[in-house]
């Protein structure tokens, strides 16, 4: 059986500047060093994905850059109009649907969406999942694994193996 990882990351910090709509909105500089450090800790837990899916929002794109920045080698990235303001269900679709040689899939999108993504895959999850559902930060991280292919995406289907918050 393959083991997958899918991890699940929370745009960075976004600046709020009047005249803008909110898909345009930019990182913050606290956020741009938050994405960096996200990029490191993804490298120094062997976490570094092999295809990013990513809403087309600014600031999703921006968190991206700016951990790839930090990770070195370059990844696949995937801008998907569907993630920004998605359902969990959109989510998993569009996850459920990566090559089969992708074992280790990041997406990186916006709250509520990341922690009920989380919430619906995990079967139990304990004490890491119960911190997503309480508050999952901006530039927060969630890895979850999956025996199996893709397309075995579904409600119980992963375990909860790591959630952290990098910090600049």
């Amino acid at each position: 059986m393959t083991l997958r990882r899918l991890v699940l990351l929370r745009h960075a910090q976004a600046a709020h500047p009047g005249g803008m709509t909110d898909h345009q909105r930019p990182l913050t500089e606290r956020g741009r060093l938050d994405a960096a450090a996200v990029g490191r800790w993804l490298a120094e837990h062997d976490l570094v994905p092999d295809l990013v899916l990513a809403s087309d929002a600014r600031r999703t794109l921006q968190t991206w850059q700016h951990a790839q920045e930090a990770l070195g080698d370059p990844v696949e990235l995937s801008p998907q109009e569907a993630l920004y303001e998605s359902s969990p269900a959109t989510v998993v679709h569009l996850a459920a649907a990566a090559p089969a040689e992708v074992r280790t899939l990041l997406v990186v999108g916006h709250q509520p969406t990341m922690s009920a993504v989380a919430d619906g895959l995990v079967d139990g999850g304990g004490e890491l999942l119960a911190r997503v559902n309480a508050h999952l930060p901006t530039s927060g991280v969630v890895v979850l694994e999956l025996d199996g292919e893709w397309s075995d995406l579904q409600a119980g289907s992963c375990r909860i193996t790591e959630l952290a918050a990098p910090r600049g």
